[in-house]
């Protein structure tokens, strides 16, 4: 399979995470900080192109197969993992 690229996948203009010097990436990282705040979510609409959500969509059915339950109660972040900086 031929080598495919970021900006193929992902819409790079609106969401501009190879620009982390750029102020629209510094808005885009103040507007999920806002999200997350407010809601729990941030939803990213057309991050990945459209031509791509198939694809990966095909390569997760795939997994289904190879997926295990969890049925205990868990929150989306470890606690305990300091390792992260806090923003």
């Amino acid at each position: 399979m031929a080598r495919i690229e970021l900006a193929e996948i992902i819409d790079l203009d609106r969401y501009p995470l190879d620009r982390p010097d750029s102020a629209e990436y510094r808005m885009l990282l103040d507007a999920g900080k806002v999200a997350l705040e407010k809601s729990a979510l941030f939803s990213l609409d057309g991050f990945v192109r459209p031509e791509f959500s198939g694809l990966m969509a095909r390569e997760l059915e795939a997994l289904v197969p190879f997926a295990t339950r969890y049925d205990g109660e868990r929150g989306s972040y470890d606690e305990e993992d300091h390792s992260l900086p806090a923003d």
